[in-house]
Parts: structure tokens; sequence; C-alpha cells
């Protein structure tokens, strides 16, 4: 009998703590701005149109992100015409639409949670050449994120460009390079 109320004990505080955790991440998360701004770049060596390309095949993103499970379109678009469709990335589904704004120096991807609904926003790609035949791409997330605790835990304890910086990463290694992401 002892030990079942001590084990019942530490249970119930177990419980207390999590829970008084999860209201300070909800109070912390509701403190923090709805709206967030990050950068980060990589460095490609190959033609700007070739990288530009890879980056506007988002059906193509399963082949080279691992991330991604694969890419439904929405629309029948023709080859270099804008997209929509959804995106699967392990359990989480996105809306996703691609605008070529400016080939190739220039694209623009606009997502949305369509599950959960935590997190909407663009990746700006912005690509100039860099010397030679490389290219120098540049990755600005204008993002939302509309719960204050996930708000809180991609502000406070994870990195917030953690998706980001794979994303560049993966893909300089489609193109068979190491990648080095800097901010």
């Amino acid at each position: 009998m002892g030990w079942a109320w001590f084990v019942a004990y530490l249970a119930g505080g177990f419980v207390a703590l999590v829970a008084l955790f999860l209201f300070a991440m909800y109070l912390v998360g509701r403190s923090l701005s709805l709206e967030h701004r990050h950068r980060c770049r990589v460095r490609i060596g190959q033609p700007i149109e070739a990288v530009y390309e890879r980056i506007a095949d988002v059906q193509g993103w399963a082949t080279w992100d691992d991330g991604v499970n694969r890419v439904e379109a929405e629309n029948a678009a023709a080859p270099g015409a804008d997209f929509s469709g959804r995106m699967y990335m392990g359990r989480n589904t996105m809306g996703v639409r691609v605008r070529r704004t400016a080939p190739p120096k220039r694209l623009e991807i606009e997502v949305e949670d369509l599950g959960a609904k935590i997190f909407s926003g663009v990746w700006r790609y912005e690509l100039s050449p860099d010397g030679g035949k490389a290219t120098s791409v540049v990755l600005t997330e204008d993002g939302k994120i509309h719960a204050a605790i996930p708000r809180a835990f991609a502000r406070k304890l994870a990195d917030p460009m953690l998706y980001m910086k794979r994303h560049l990463k993966v893909l300089a290694k489609s193109f068979g390079e190491d990648g080095a992401v800097s901010q």
C-alpha cells in the first residue's frame, strides 16, 4: 500500500510539472510575435538555370529531399508554369503554391499546414551567379506559427531555421556537393 501511494504521488507530481511546463510555454508563445523572418544561404557549384529548375520542379522534390514523401498536383500546370498542390512530409500535409516570379533569379513557394493548421508562410528563393558557374541561393522564410505552444518551442527550444538549413543542404547534395549553409 505504501509503494502504490508513493508511485501515485510521483505520477501526479510528474503530470503537474508537465502541465505547468506546457502552461509556461503557452504564456511564452503568446508573448512572441505570430510572424517571423529567417534567412540562410548556400553556394552551389552549378549554373543558375540548373539550380532554379531543380527548386521550381516541386513535384520532383521527393526524388532528392528525403523529408518529402510525395507531391500531388492540384492543377495540370504546363512546364514552366506556376504550380499548386499538396506536399506530404511525414505525417504533415502542406498546401503548396509555386510562383515563378522572375526566372531564373527568384521563386516563391507559399505553404500552409493543411492538418493542424500550425504553420503558414512563404519561402522566397533568390538566386544569383557566384563566380564562374556557381550559384548563390538565399532562402528567406516569412512565416507564421499560429499556435502559441509550437511557437514557443520553435523560437526558444529549437533552431528556428532547422528545416531551411536542412532543405538547402539536401539541395546542394542533390548536385553532389556538401553545401555549407550560412546565415
